[in-house]
């Protein structure tokens, strides 16, 4: 009387409702049970694009552009200011967020290694928020970006060499999963 699911062998459950039943069904083995899963004869390729509907997809070019580090973005020296020519990287930013509604961005600002470490840290961070501010205030919903300042934590070059520097001073973004 008691069991959801008299048909089928299940354990007992703390919602009554699925008492007895057995766990849902993931035929492809991705983790989406089939009963949401929109693709249920072929796993879902988890890269931060489209991962909850269960198919198997590919990040479009034109989002894959804007993942990593992005070139173009500058800011003025010891400044959360962006510069005028980061205008147009930063509108075609604009531009797939908006086409593309349902994904969302992590904006990471770095530093080079010159100066002390809590300065740089707290200027990144002021730069991540000047690149979320400047999509937010271009239609975009702030709760889809998030930023984050790291200093000079996890450079890309040697900070021994001006050309080195000059990389590790960038911002980048990363496709974030889930809602």
């Amino acid at each position: 009387v008691d069991d959801a699911c008299p048909t089928e062998p299940g354990p007992k459950s703390d919602d009554p409702t699925k008492n007895g039943c057995p766990p849902p069904k993931d035929t492809d083995g991705d983790g989406i049970p089939d009963n949401i899963d929109k693709c249920p004869n072929e796993p879902e390729t988890f890269n931060g694009y489209q991962d909850e509907d269960g198919c198997p997809d590919e990040v479009p070019a034109a989002i894959r552009k804007f993942t990593g580090v992005v070139e173009g973005i500058n800011f003025k020296t010891n400044s959360a200011d962006i510069t005028k020519a980061s205008y147009p990287v930063l509108d075609k930013a604009v531009q797939v967020l908006t086409d593309y509604q349902d994904i969302r961005f992590e904006i990471s600002g770095h530093t080079d290694n010159v100066g002390k470490a809590d300065h740089n840290k707290e200027l990144s961070q002021k730069r991540a928020v000047a690149v979320k501010q400047y999509f937010v205030e271009r239609g975009i919903r702030p709760e889809r970006l998030t930023a984050v300042g790291f200093g000079a934590e996890n450079p890309i070059a040697d900070n021994k060499t001006s050309a080195g520097r000059a990389k590790n001073r960038r911002t980048e973004f990363k496709l974030l999963t889930g809602n």
